[in-house]
């Protein structure tokens, strides 16, 4: 296979001096573990306040009752919760120099708020290509362009991180 433009400028990458440092960085799991660690955190509140109140209330059946539910749908919010957040760390994560070749993205209505996922079209120093999936950050937040070069964090079809190194 012949060498590209491209290839070459992402094998020197490894040689540059931000490299190991960039290779040092540990994302976590991105956006949708941070969302899903969150429902867990907040269901666990919430199952400690429903057993509080049904502590409270003792021995009037009403908030029992209350209580009760709200413990059960605490706990169904924790087990969904943790389901994804297993199914997302279950892929293994990858660091490796990578170029932007496109982008794409969709926004998506919520009421009065909107969210913006990217797509990522990935060229990789093996020759590989895949595209992945990445939330936006809101409006300060600066979208990688094509031609960009850096290290790829990604896990999946996510991409978790990129940072930038220039060659």
């Amino acid at each position: 296979m012949a060498e590209t433009q491209e290839n070459h400028r992402l094998l020197k990458m490894r040689e540059h001096d931000m490299f190991p440092e960039a290779l040092a960085l540990e994302p976590g799991g991105g956006e949708e573990c941070r969302q899903a660690s969150r429902q867990i955190t907040n269901g666990l509140v919430g199952a400690v306040l429903g057993a509080l109140l049904i502590l409270w209330s003792w021995p009037g059946w009403f908030g029992i009752l209350v209580g009760a539910l709200v413990v059960i749908w605490c706990a169904r919010r924790v087990l969904a919760a943790q389901k994804v957040r297993s199914s997302i760390l279950q892929d293994s994560l990858e660091k490796r120099p990578a170029m932007v070749t496109d982008r794409r993205s969709e926004t998506a209505f919520n009421g009065w708020s909107g969210r913006v996922t990217y797509f990522f079209q990935l060229e990789f120093e093996d020759g590989s290509k895949g595209e992945f999936r990445f939330p936006g950050r809101g409006w300060s937040y600066d979208p990688l362009q094509r031609g960009a070069t850096g290290v790829a964090y990604t896990r999946g079809k996510n991409l978790l991180e990129f940072r930038h190194i220039k060659v």
